[in-house]
């Protein structure tokens, strides 16, 4: 049988151990780490990937954000408000023992723009949430760029690699759908809307105006280009300059009014004017009320109505008088019309039914009554102007008249004959 040990080797294992567990001859110190997906856990995700067409088409983005060695996906994110990430840090080796470490993002758009945290790492993958240290700029734009990471350990501070290519929205509220044809958040959509909106103004009314401003004109013509625009001519299927679905010329429209954005020059319809703008705004969280209003004139009297578009209210379509057996029209000229009697044509006067508004209220009062100043009648095509009310609304024609059509010869623009003049806002003065 062995001899049991001496009091003397019993304390020599005891101080080796001793000796092992205080100075750490084991330990497994950190020698390298890496962030190898990044979550932005503060973004709307709202946003489908199609940047392709103007379809509401695609999927949402997914998550993680970033994955090592892929570009990140791009996010919507509310402006003026701080950022919270999640990383997922690798450490090596995988067995290193527990570490106080800080961890530090760095954005290379902004070297302010830093996201820091004290915690404790142990070798292999964990997830750190961290929060910037600023808020993002208090505007409508595009943020581009990596952010840097870093791992300080107390005497070492080792590089994490940095998530790259990341595309930041930022937008005035958390992005909304637009009503119909324009409905759909994504991409395309998103990249033309803070184009647009972030040029355009600081608070909701001045963006509506500075978009409407893009469109100095309207245009009715479906079979000819304005001629002040020398760019490319809208495929057919567009139905430009209405932008609208027709079954009768095979118009389908994929995108509605968003397609006016490659034609801007072009303009369009007054009330496809006023479709984009309302949803641009609705894409980038512009808080109001936006509505497509169409301001026109009693045929008889000329007093001024209004009524909700897309509720079917076409102004003064389809209002016809007979004068004996000719059937007549009523329309509003947007030029000076000639006397009783003149034949015109339609190469040289807009024949209206109707005005197109946005009409935006800001604050919304939900169903009670705008406060004075809240709400302003936008109306498309008319060179940004602004109106309060219909009655001055109206007086962007020249004339409300009746009309006959005597017919016209082959090849010519439409004629027609000035049976009445009932109303002229804006009488040429005497010679």
């Amino acid at each position: 049988m062995p001899n049991p040990l001496s009091v003397l080797d019993a304390q020599n294992i005891g101080g080796f151990t001793n000796l092992i567990l205080g100075f750490s001859i084991f330990a497994k110190p950190i020698t390298s780490v890496k962030v190898v997906e990044l979550r932005f856990k503060t973004d709307h995700h709202v946003m489908k990937d199609n940047n392709s067409d103007w379809l509401n088409t695609g999927s949402l983005f997914t998550k993680p954000d970033f994955t090592y060695g892929v570009a990140s996906k791009p996010i919507t994110h509310t402006k003026n408000q701080k950022v919270v990430v999640e990383i997922l840090l690798e450490v090596w080796p995988a067995d290193a023992d527990e570490t106080s470490v800080t961890v530090e993002g760095t954005a290379t758009w902004d070297s302010a723009f830093k996201f820091t945290t004290p915690t404790k790492v142990t070798g292999g993958r964990q997830y750190i949430m961290l929060t910037s240290s600023k808020a993002l700029p208090d505007a409508i734009q595009k943020i581009t760029g990596d952010i840097e990471w870093t791992v300080n350990d107390g005497s070492t501070t080792m590089k994490a690699d940095r998530s790259w290519g990341h595309v930041i929205y930022t937008t005035w509220d958390t992005p909304v759908d637009a009503p119909g044809d324009e409905a759909g958040i994504t991409q395309k959509r998103m990249e033309a809307a803070v184009t647009l909106v972030g040029s355009a103004g600081s608070d909701p009314h001045a963006i509506v105006h500075g978009i409407m401003q893009n469109f100095r004109n309207y245009w009715l013509d479906h079979d000819h280009m304005p001629p002040w625009y020398s760019g490319p001519t809208p495929p057919a299927n567009l139905n430009y300059p209405r932008y609208l679905v027709d079954p009768s010329i095979s118009a389908n429209v994929p995108g509605g009014a968003w397609n006016m954005f490659d034609f801007i020059k072009a303009s369009a319809e007054c009330q496809a004017i006023v479709r984009f703008t309302r949803a641009a705004i609705k894409q980038v969280g512009i808080p109001g009320k936006a509505q497509v209003i169409v301001v026109y004139a009693d045929a008889d009297t000329a007093a001024a109505k209004e009524g909700d578009w897309e509720a079917g209210d076409g102004g003064m379509d389809g209002v016809t008088r007979m004068k004996g057996t000719t059937v007549c029209d009523v329309a509003l000229f947007d030029i000076q019309p000639t006397a009783v009697g003149t034949i015109m044509d339609r190469a040289h006067v807009g024949l209206n039914n109707f005005e197109a508004c946005l009409r935006f209220t800001f604050p919304d009062p939900g169903s009670g009554t705008p406060a004075a100043g809240a709400q302003k009648y936008y109306a498309g095509g008319t060179n940004g102007a602004v109106f309060d009310t219909k009655e001055q609304v109206i007086t962007v024609f020249q004339a409300l008249v009746w009309i006959s059509f005597p017919g016209t010869p082959a090849g010519r623009p439409v004629r027609f004959r000035i049976e009445k003049i009932v109303k002229n806002w804006n009488p040429p003065p005497p010679p």
